[in-house]
């Protein structure tokens, strides 16, 4: 039986982010999408991305660390002015965003009032002159450092994709078939002739009279005459080109896809005369940008970031980590865990998900769920029949036979000896000795069940959907001897399920979210009013809070058991799981390796998190050279800031592998420092420095 009542989903207009920080365990530095890319100087570089995602590098770009944005918009298009004073610009469709630091990216404001409309691209002549285009076709310039946006009388003949000034009035706009040029700063703008009528995504200047063009179709341009005229070259591919960057009159590059895993890298070194493809991965590439004639780097989808330092022959990329998908996660304590994947992916922890490390494993089979019963013990199930144990913590598994060739998609051990698998098939497989042998119990019919919870011993759920495809919740009331449908509906399919109490429970799936309070006999269906909400996961930390997880990033909260729920996105990144430890510490995981994790309680930090005590600064008060201790497992591609009592950058630099950093202070004026260090997950850690001395 159910009833219907009406789910009130509370949405962000502008997204700000929770409470509480979630911060990449895998892959690393994160794993959003990347669009944008500058270097104010040689070695200091920002990137933006889906989501909010903000990083920052102090090396060249040979490591990264994560900068908080505050909210899970899209970025997409970053520019400093120099080292410290930066824009990031993106936003929803209807919902336009320009964010400013002042201080190297440790701190963003949000420039009010700036577009109703989701902002393409930005660009600044100097501290306070600016450009920026929406998606409704407006350019906006600003000339107090973006405190105030005006619109300039007109739209673009289409929709805007790139903006660049060669000085503080001559300027160009790139978009869907159309190029635009000012000569005064804006007040005015002049349609110029293109040879072909291409959208163009991306346009640079190496001086005041020589640009480029790229675009849809392989579509490169030049200008030798400030625009007046241009001529096609010959690229060599038809992939969408989005960006291009040249770092003198001859070095450029030219970056691009086709959105299906396939990407391009394109270069010349004469200026454009001719264009070579370079070999650089698959992924599509969003910006390019070169330091020089030998330094290059380019960002884009999957969050993937590739950086040459000889002029392309050669690439190191990131991220680092597992890139398949992940399906399940267990702790059997705060440190202690295990995570699955596809492509036979086992990963494991010992720190509590500070740091990764894959299990070994022979079995190429994809698993789609884990359960860990024990500190060293633990079952992971997936394709082909799979059961595999652990007794070594996840170090070492060994194959189980259950005698059934299901596909197994939920595990759940109640202890180590007794648990239950299910999937395909109508299967539910239980076993009461660690693996040994096995019952197998089915309904007789090709359900298929994506999940199982046991509130008590006796009493089991299975959520799945039948062999009609449509929803249906199987109970058991005898420890998995025989199930029994409790609620069946068309329209969809249910993928998760957990239990607060004997008596109450919520499921989650497509398009639905249910909850029971009789064990069973009756449930409410809510209807969602966010539009595609496909959960995956549903997790509660007591009888009130509660939280799903599903695609597009989707991640909802309840504080009320349901009546209600907050809504937003975590990462762009489709979520499979969400899953809290003791001492509530949350992990959420997803497609492309995602592994997120905060720490969301109210009782003590959990240890994986008491990185506090571990960073030193030795001496303190000090006067002329301090030391920075870690340790090394947290010291491994850290950043290091140091800014005064107005939170004015002094000094910044990478820890890399390890245990101490030796910082030369002299330059400092006497008084009073904040020293932060960013973990390469996000995480932050901050101690208060005393300096002695007088400037000299």
């Amino acid at each position: 039986m159910k009833n219907s009542v009406l789910l009130i989903i509370v949405l962000f207009a502008f997204h700000i982010v929770k409470a509480q920080e979630w911060h990449w365990q895998n892959p690393l530095p994160q794993g959003n999408a990347l669009t944008s890319i500058c270097f104010p100087t040689p070695s200091i570089g920002y990137v933006s991305g889906s989501c909010g995602t903000l990083l920052k590098t102090i090396d060249g770009g040979r490591t990264w660390s994560s900068l908080h944005s505050n909210i899970d918009s899209p970025l997409r298009s970053v520019y400093f002015v120099n080292q410290l004073i930066g824009y990031a610009a993106g936003g929803e469709e209807t919902n336009g965003v320009i964010l400013k630091t002042t201080d190297g990216g440790e701190s963003w404001a949000a420039m009010t009032g700036a577009s109703n409309s989701g902002i393409t691209s930005v660009f600044f002549v100097n501290e306070n002159t600016g450009f920026a285009v929406n998606f409704d076709w407006e350019i906006l310039k600003t000339t107090n450092g973006g405190i105030s946006w005006t619109k300039f009388p007109g739209n673009t003949p289409g929709e805007p994709n790139s903006i660049c000034f060669t000085d503080e009035n001559t300027g160009y706009i790139a978009g869907s078939g159309f190029m635009l040029k000012t000569n005064n700063s804006g007040q005015s703008w002049e349609p110029l002739n293109l040879p072909s009528m291409v959208t163009l995504f991306s346009v640079c200047f190496t001086t005041a009279s020589t640009g480029y063009a790229v675009g849809s179709g392989g579509a490169i341009i030049k200008t030798t005459n400030a625009g007046d005229s241009w001529s096609i070259q010959t690229s060599g591919t038809n992939l969408f080109l989005t960006s291009v960057s040249f770092s003198d009159a001859s070095h450029g590059f030219a970056v691009g896809g086709d959105f299906n895993q396939v990407g391009t890298i394109l270069k010349t070194s004469s200026g454009g005369a001719d264009w070579t493809s370079v070999s650089g991965g698959n992924n599509h590439l969003l910006s390019v940008i070169m330091l020089n004639s030998s330094n290059v780097i380019a960002v884009g989808y999957e969050a993937v970031m590739r950086r040459s330092e000889n002029g392309g022959s050669t690439w190191d990329t990131l991220p680092n980590g597992c890139s398949a998908i992940m399906h399940g996660i267990d702790f059997y304590d705060d440190l202690s865990g295990i995570a699955v994947g596809e492509d036979g992916n086992i990963l494991k922890t010992q720190d509590g998900g500070l740091n990764w490390s894959n299990s070994t494993n022979s079995v190429p089979e994809y698993f789609n769920a884990v359960s860990m019963p024990g500190k060293l013990i633990a079952y992971a199930v997936g394709g082909g029949g799979t059961v595999m144990k652990t007794i070594d913590g996840g170090q070492n598994w060994t194959l189980l036979e259950t005698g059934a060739g299901y596909n197994y998609i939920a595990v759940h051990f109640t202890n180590p000896d007794k648990g239950y698998l299910v999937g395909s098939n109508g299967s539910i497989v239980k076993t009461s000795d660690g693996g040994l042998t096995w019952d197998i119990f089915s309904d007789g019919t090709p359900n298929v069940l994506f999940n199982v919870c046991f509130p008590d011993s006796l009493t089991g759920y299975g959520v799945g959907y039948d062999q009609n495809y449509n929803e249906i919740i199987l109970k058991t009331d005898n420890g998995g001897v025989s199930w029994l449908p409790v609620y069946n509906s068309t329209g969809g399919y249910l993928k998760s399920v957990f239990f607060t109490s004997s008596y109450t429970g919520f499921v989650v799936g497509y398009p639905v979210i249910l909850k029971t309070v009789d064990g069973g006999q009756t449930w409410e269906e809510y209807d969602l009013e966010y539009p595609g909400s496909y959960y995956q996961s549903v997790y509660f930390t007591d009888r009130l809070t509660g939280y799903a997880v599903g695609e597009d990033g989707l991640y909802s909260k309840t504080t009320d058991a349901g009546s209600t729920w907050s809504t937003s996105r975590l990462t762009e990144n489709a979520l499979r799981y969400i899953y809290f430890t003791k001492n509530k510490t949350a992990y959420v995981l997803g497609i492309d390796g995602t592994i997120l994790s905060t720490y969301t309680g109210n009782v003590s930090i959990p240890e994986p998190f008491k990185v506090e005590s571990s960073l030193t600064i030795a001496p303190n008060p000090a006067k002329d050279k301090i030391l920075i201790s870690l340790g090394k497992e947290y010291s491994r591609n850290s950043m290091l800031t140091i800014m005064d009592m107005n939170g004015r950058l002094v000094l910044s630099q990478q820890i890399l592998n390890q245990d101490e950093t030796g910082i030369n202070i002299q330059a400092l004026a006497a008084g009073s420092y904040l020293v932060r260090v960013t973990l390469a997950n996000g995480i932050r850690l901050n101690k208060k420095l005393i300096v002695l001395h007088e400037l000299n």
